[in-house]
C-alpha cells in the first residue's frame, strides 16, 4: 500500500511587484528590492523598505543614478581602449625585451 504525499506548494521567495518593472517584494520578510539589466549584466539591490511608495521612489533614483554612471563609463572607456598597452602601463610593469 503506497501513501501518497502531496508536494508541497513552494511559494517563490520574490514575488513581483504589478504595474512597475524592476520591483520585487521579498515574499517572508516583505523588504523591497530592484533588479535592472545593464550592458548584459543583472544588477539588484536592497531598496530597505517595506513601503512600496518609498521602495518606488528609490528605485527611479537607483535607475537614474545607474544609467548616469554607465554613461559615465561608456564615454570614458573607449578613450583607455585606444591608449594600448604601451602608453597606460607604467615602463616598470613592461616586459624586458
Amino acid at each position: 500500500m503506497l501513501i501518497e504525499v502531496p508536494e508541497p506548494k513552494t511559494e517563490p521567495l520574490y514575488v513581483k511587484v504589478p504595474n512597475f518593472p524592476g520591483l520585487y517584494r521579498h515574499a517572508k520578510s516583505e523588504r523591497y528590492y530592484g533588479s535592472k539589466k545593464v550592458m548584459g549584466k543583472r544588477r539588484e539591490v536592497s531598496l530597505r523598505t517595506t513601503d512600496r511608495k518609498i521602495a518606488e521612489r528609490r528605485m527611479r533614483e537607483w535607475v537614474t543614478n545607474l544609467s548616469r554612471v554607465n554613461g559615465e563609463v561608456e564615454r570614458i572607456a573607449p578613450s583607455y581602449a585606444s591608449m594600448g598597452v604601451s602608453n597606460c602601463c607604467p615602463k616598470a610593469m613592461m616586459p624586458k625585451a
